[in-house]
């Protein structure tokens, strides 16, 4: 039994079998297709029934297929899970089961007339493009990994770059200026703890009064003589 993936009539299926048979550069491509995607091989038939052929037979049993590498934990989940039957109901199959044990596709509920008469050949195109998908997928999340590691390597060409443009060399016979935050937070941190200043006020501050001042005199006040005389 041969597992050919669907082509678009059975003319096109039989010549594309007949040039995997007889073309050289059609088997090497084919081998380097194998090893790239996944594919089914043969059945094994050490899998099957003992007593198939015999009237007590089931008339549905378990076909094992081995493939021709281990299938990718993607394949495994897209065979075996609800996206595989799906492809299996839309092709008319739908009590046919698929299940993956290490490399081999366990086709559940069918037998070897039915997988001839055309189910190899569907069950052939489910896990070809189920492992193009596969392939496909896998290429993508190789694309944001190499992304993701080039903007992550021009980020720390860029930061490399600022930093050396950093230069510590002192300054030689230049004394900083003092800034007017600098004076006052001097000022403030000289003045004793708790100690506050008191603005200046009428009562008790000096005052020289002027000839135009309304006492009429340039003497000094009576209320500051005794600050005058200190």
């Amino acid at each position: 039994m041969r597992w050919y993936p669907t082509a678009a009539n059975d003319g096109g299926r039989a010549a594309a079998r007949a040039a995997a048979d007889n073309a050289p550069d059609v088997i090497l491509a084919r081998a380097f297709h194998s090893a790239q995607t996944g594919a089914l091989t043969s059945v094994v038939a050490s899998g099957l029934p003992v007593d198939l052929g015999e009237s007590t037979t089931d008339r549905f049993y378990d076909v094992p297929a081995v493939f021709d590498r281990r299938p990718r934990n993607m394949e495994v989940d897209a065979l075996r899970g609800s996206s595989g039957h799906r492809r299996l109901m839309e092709y008319g199959y739908s009590e046919v089961t698929m299940n993956v044990s290490d490399r081999r596709l366990i086709i559940g509920h069918t037998s070897l007339g039915q997988l001839e008469r055309g189910l190899a050949t569907v069950i052939a195109t489910i896990v070809d493009n189920t492992s193009r998908e596969s392939l496909a997928e896998n290429e993508r999340l190789r694309q944001l990994a190499r992304s993701d590691h080039d903007q992550r390597a021009d980020r720390a060409h860029d930061v490399a770059i600022a930093a050396e443009r950093i230069r510590f060399i002192p300054m030689r016979g230049a004394v900083p200026a003092s800034t007017p935050e600098s004076v006052s937070k001097r000022h403030s941190l000289s003045r004793p703890a708790g100690h506050a200043v008191k603005p200046p006020s009428w009562d008790n501050a000096t005052r020289v009064q002027g000839p135009n001042s309304p006492s009429g005199s340039g003497e000094v006040g009576a209320g500051d003589g005794a600050t005058a005389r200190r």
